[in-house]
């Protein structure tokens, strides 16, 4: 980290934590009620700096406002609490849309359609800015245990070209740590297809057999949202997780019985 980042957030985290932010905390992060205090010191310091380091812009009318930042960085904060210095650098934009917003590609849905378009909840561009659907980044926090979240899902991505490739495979310690990941997210994609193809329930949706990043994606979003479940039906993937993030979502779980009321469907 340069000196004058380092002095930066320095001046950043010297203020105290805003009360209000809290609250909205409270009323959009499901998973702030089962962090530990260490936990939420930590993501709490980690929201100040994302929020004060990154561009924030609104598209198709969408306001900006302490509620939109302090939802989408709390949840970005929640994939790195096990790490030290990382906060997503590479990301200097975040766009915001009100709802589901179209962009150009994908299939055509009229004939009369010029141009082909389809329906995004969020993506992550590599090199550029985090687009997020505002309605969508809200439900999915929300409902805290349904193994759908958008942010979690496109900040997953962004873990993913780390290595300067979309291969789902995150950067890792060692040539042998990648290799060991490759060949095990190649495994558990090939297993979900066959599941897929038999017609068998699958913890995963089914746009996780897209292909290994977007395997990579949602398999993130079911490990911090579907945590028992993902650990029961892929311990050897669950595994891998929990060292690569640092972090044990089950614990939450165990320490907070009432998470498990929440049976998520399987597709």
């Amino acid at each position: 980290m340069s000196l004058f980042r380092s002095w930066r957030r320095k001046r950043i985290l010297a203020k105290p934590f805003p009360e209000a932010w809290r609250e909205i905390l409270r009323r959009n992060l499901s998973w702030y009620h089962v962090l530990s205090p260490a936990e939420k010191g930590k993501l709490e310091r980690d929201l100040s700096i994302f929020i004060a380091e990154k561009n924030w812009e609104g598209c198709a009318g969408q306001v900006i406002n302490d509620e939109v930042m302090v939802t989408i960085a709390g949840q970005a904060a929640v994939l790195v609490l096990g790490w030290d210095d990382y906060l997503f650098e590479r990301v200097k934009t975040i766009l915001v849309y009100p709802a589901s917003y179209r962009t150009p590609g994908g299939t055509r849905t009229s004939i009369e359609e010029d141009e082909l378009v389809t329906v995004r909840l969020g993506e992550a561009l590599h090199g550029g800015p985090i687009v997020l659907s505002w309605r969508d980044t809200l439900s999915g926090t929300r409902v805290a245990r349904d193994g759908q979240n958008v942010v979690l899902h496109e900040f997953a991505h962004v873990l993913d070209m780390e290595n300067g490739m979309i291969d789902g495979v995150p950067l890792l310690p060692s040539q042998h740590a990648e290799e060991a990941w490759s060949k095990l997210i190649h495994h558990e994609l090939e297993d979900l297809r066959r599941q897929l193809d038999l017609r068998r329930q699958t913890l995963l949706s089914p746009y996780a057999a897209t292909n290994v990043a977007e395997f990579f994606a949602v398999a993130t979003e079911s490990f911090f949202e579907e945590a028992p479940l993902f650990k029961e039906f892929k311990p050897e993937l669950y595994r891998a997780f929990s060292e690569f993030y640092r972090q044990d979502p089950v614990e939450r779980f165990d320490v907070h019985p009432h998470l498990h009321e929440h049976h998520p469907h399987l597709h």
